[in-house]
């Protein structure tokens, strides 16, 4: 599925494309108007925080896309992320990550304070992106429909250690530098297709762009996304 990060560019809840944003696989995008700096976003947690949407079982991926739209208009990323495969986790937190390195390379009003949380962000995790020339390689590569799998590897492999507290600290990060950054998600999920364990169906923004997202029967929880 995707981010939905609303910028000047969109993969999928992982899929980026760049923003404008279509959508890149999470479902979240960024906008822009900013209300506090990064240094006043309070400290996100390391350990991945208890929530009640990692015991609840869904029925139907229409359930969980549903819950999942809720979460997103509540800024409930904890709860977000929960509704995801442990492989959906990583491609979420990549696809956003993606989202929020486009950004200070954008036309987005608010792209010098994007870079300054994004760089805060690497410089913390000892990331390749903390050089100011990875940006600067990374967007034109992107937009350009290169592969960046190289240049995300370390962010990947942050993803799959870390992927609760590493979205919610990028979630947190985005939504303090524009608290009106996440376009919200029509609930209704449409045209669902089934085959076996797993599902399709039509997931649509509320400024009308829609993208396809999976689904897959688990044991343990029903129904969840995997992007």
């Amino acid at each position: 599925m995707q981010a939905l990060f609303q910028g000047h560019s969109g993969h999928s809840a992982g899929m980026v494309r760049a923003m404008p944003l279509r959508f890149v696989s999470s479902f979240v995008l960024i906008v822009g108007c900013a209300c506090q700096t990064p240094k006043e976003e309070p400290a996100p947690p390391r350990v991945p925080p208890t929530t009640e949407a990692a015991a609840v079982r869904f029925d139907s991926p229409e359930a969980v896309y549903r819950r999942y739209a809720e979460t997103l208009a509540a800024a409930q990323w904890a709860d977000a992320i929960a509704l995801f495969t442990p492989a959906g986790k990583v491609e979420l937190v990549v696809a956003n990550f993606k989202g929020l390195a486009v950004l200070p390379g954008s036309p987005h009003p608010k792209k010098l304070e994007y870079g300054a949380v994004l760089h805060a962000f690497c410089k913390d995790h000892a990331l390749g992106c903390a050089d100011e020339k990875w940006n600067q390689m990374f967007v034109p590569t992107l937009l350009a429909g290169a592969s960046t799998k190289a240049m995300l590897s370390d962010v990947t492999s942050l993803a799959k250690a870390q992927p609760e507290a590493t979205y919610i600290e990028i979630m947190r990060l985005v939504h303090g530098v524009d608290q009106g950054s996440v376009i919200p998600l029509d609930p209704t999920l449409s045209d669902v297709n089934y085959k076996e364990n797993t599902a399709t169906g039509t997931a649509r923004r509320a400024d009308g762009q829609t993208t396809t997202m999976t689904f897959e029967n688990t044991p343990a929880r029903g129904w969840l996304i995997v992007e």
